[in-house]
């Protein structure tokens, strides 16, 4: 199918539609971001500058997070692409990221 180009041939009407608002639902609410590092992907909508992208340990996606007084909201999951927790842990190994510990509500 995908070699031919013609990737709508191997889908029904039903099957299409329900790829359709899968795809709708995964990416509704959410923005294009680039962190200062230079990875791009998917984040909450109400992701700014100067708000963070962490990856938490046991977390299965990276959050999106920002700073309210003297601990940290989370604003939402987000789609950082090739950024997983094994990728994190080997940049925190190299120096490239920073591990940090603190509250969050």
């Amino acid at each position: 199918m995908l070699q031919s180009g013609k990737w709508r041939e191997g889908l029904s009407g039903d099957l299409l539609n329900m790829a359709a608002e899968r795809l709708k639902r995964q990416v509704l609410h959410r923005q294009s971001i680039v962190s200062l590092k230079g990875y791009i992907g998917l984040g909450p909508v109400p992701a700014k500058t100067g708000h963070m992208t962490c990856v938490l340990y046991g977390c299965s996606v990276p959050v999106h997070i920002r700073k309210v007084g003297d601990h940290r909201v989370i604003v939402g999951e987000c789609y950082i692409h090739g950024l997983t927790e094994a990728r994190a842990i080997n940049l925190l190994q190299k120096g490239e990221v920073k591990e940090d510990e603190f509250a969050l509500y």
